[in-house]
């Protein structure tokens, strides 16, 4: 049984939606959730009332759900101790229930800071008072912009200055296996002990502003957090896109030894280095030049990474279609496009590589892939 630990975000917090989607879709039994000011509220709502009430309420943000910023509105709240609370907090009083989250077999720990004690405050749900989780939950999110959220007379800020990524409360409860949600990927957290096992969730890109609700990205956050989880369990595969299998055949076979040469002859010494690591730590064992290759030229070429490809060719084909735009109308295409189809001789891929190494390697691979086409034909 997994101890699950949700960090803080604010606005990325759609994100850990995905994430329990996901855990919850694969039948991944948690124990215990600690959640930290978004990630209070996030746990709050899904033992409350569900995966599908915490979905529901994340597509009801907008820009102005947690605060509403205007100049005027932003020169009052500096005079008066911060941007006031109420339009948020009230919305989540409406869907939080106290006696569900009691009632749940999952327990539930807060992390929050007493600014009157002057002491960070970390509380499983048996040890709050009655009628006082949600209190707590608000409490733990009450961001240093807002005005101070106050308990029984006492002021209280956000948990994450003092613990953004709650694991020692769940090693304390006993959890040894510990999923993790990051929202910043810092990775910066340290596993107490040899005995705890770390499975760490978090996205490969930025997940956007923590203070500015955008319903687009609110989609697009929940989306990542659902497929970065059963990439995390071994459902999924890839660095920043999607696959249930990583076999790499025909036009995706691994390099021969003259492509090899031509690579090694024509870049920087430290290009695999700089442009390689990222995907060899994703991908593990399941690494290969031509799949990593491929994920440079499509993160180029901006093709979607939120669908699930059943297999590498699957986004060659988006690829080679969109490298036959680009070479009947380049005008259309940025810059960086253009270079993928470009003959550039040994001196300006020398250059390239000091400054753009992904471009080489997605200059190269292109050339590659024509030169097996061409090889194949009859």
């Amino acid at each position: 049984m997994y101890g699950l630990a949700l960090g803080g975000g604010g606005a990325r917090g759609a994100y850990e939606a995905g994430v329990l989607k996901a855990l919850e879709e694969m039948n991944i039994e948690v124990g215990a959730i600690t959640g930290t000011s978004i990630g209070a509220i996030n746990a709050a709502g899904y033992l409350s009332a569900g995966i599908s009430t915490v979905e529901e309420v994340w597509r009801l943000m907008d820009k102005d759900s947690i605060i509403d910023i205007n100049a005027e509105s932003l020169i009052d709240s500096l005079k008066n101790g911060g941007f006031d609370y109420e339009k948020p907090f009230s919305m989540l009083r409406e869907y939080l229930d106290e006696s569900s989250i009691r009632n749940n077999p999952i327990d539930f720990g807060i992390v929050t800071v007493n600014l009157t004690d002057r002491d960070p405050v970390v509380v499983f749900k048996e040890d709050i008072p009655e009628g006082k989780i949600i209190e707590y939950v608000l409490a733990s999110a009450n961001h240093p912009v807002l005005k101070r959220f106050e308990i029984d007379g006492d002021k209280y800020m956000d948990g994450g200055i003092y613990d953004n990524l709650p694991i020692e409360p769940l090693i304390r409860k006993g959890y040894r296996d510990i999923i993790v949600v990051d929202l910043y990927n810092r990775r910066r957290f340290i596993k107490p002990i040899s005995t705890v096992a770390i499975i760490d969730i978090s996205s490969k890109e930025g997940l956007g502003s923590a203070l500015v609700a955008d319903p687009a990205n609110i989609e697009k956050n929940m989306r990542l957090g659902y497929l970065d989880t059963q990439k995390a369990f071994g459902s999924l595969f890839g660095h920043r896109y999607y696959f249930r299998s990583t076999d790499v055949t025909g036009l995706l076979s691994p390099p021969t030894a003259a492509e090899i040469r031509r690579f090694e002859n024509l870049s920087a010494p430290l290009l695999a280095e700089r442009v390689f690591e990222p995907y060899k730590e994703s991908l593990g064992h399941r690494y290969s030049i031509t799949l990593a290759s491929l994920e440079v030229v499509s993160e180029i070429l901006e093709i979607n990474n939120l669908d699930i490809f059943d297999e590498p060719l699957e986004l060659l084909q988006i690829v080679l279609e969109k490298i036959k735009d680009i070479i009947n109308d380049s005008k259309k295409a940025h810059w960086k496009q253009r270079i993928l189809v470009k003959e550039l001789n040994d001196r300006q891929l020398l250059m390239l590589s000091l400054s753009n190494p992904k471009l080489v390697v997605a200059n190269l691979f292109i050339k590659a892939i024509k030169e097996r086409t061409a090889e194949a034909l009859p």
